[in-house]
């Protein structure tokens, strides 16, 4: 309902900060709509996302299976080493997510949290 009436979130159309490592940021875009599927592979992960991965494709399809296709990710924060970083997912026109993920050196998702935005 609330759509139909209020505009977007002026932060809806934000960019982001500039991306040093896009291919971290391009493997998380490919990873998201496994995950919401429940279908993620460990290959994919380590440590204790690698752990909780069966938790991961069990409660994410619940909690956002609902959501419309993702449309972008943009990189909010990163840090000094690349490793820790902050996305918003936007799915569909204007419905967004908060994620959390932590890097290994080679790029696997070590850590993954998602939050309402």
């Amino acid at each position: 309902m609330a759509n139909f009436y209020l505009s977007p979130p002026p932060f809806l159309n934000d960019p982001g900060i500039a991306d040093a490592t896009p291919e971290r940021t391009q493997a998380l875009k490919q990873l998201l709509p496994m995950l919401v599927a429940g279908k993620a592979e460990a290959g994919r992960f380590t440590g204790s996302a690698k752990d909780t991965l069966a938790d991961l494709n069990e409660w994410l399809p619940i909690q956002l299976g609902g959501m419309p296709r993702l449309s972008r990710l943009v990189l909010l924060e990163d840090s000094a080493d690349h490793l820790s970083r902050t996305y918003r997912s936007v799915y569909g026109k204007d419905q967004t997510q908060r994620w959390q993920a932590t890097f290994d050196p080679a790029g696997l998702v070590a850590e993954l949290d998602v939050t309402d935005e």
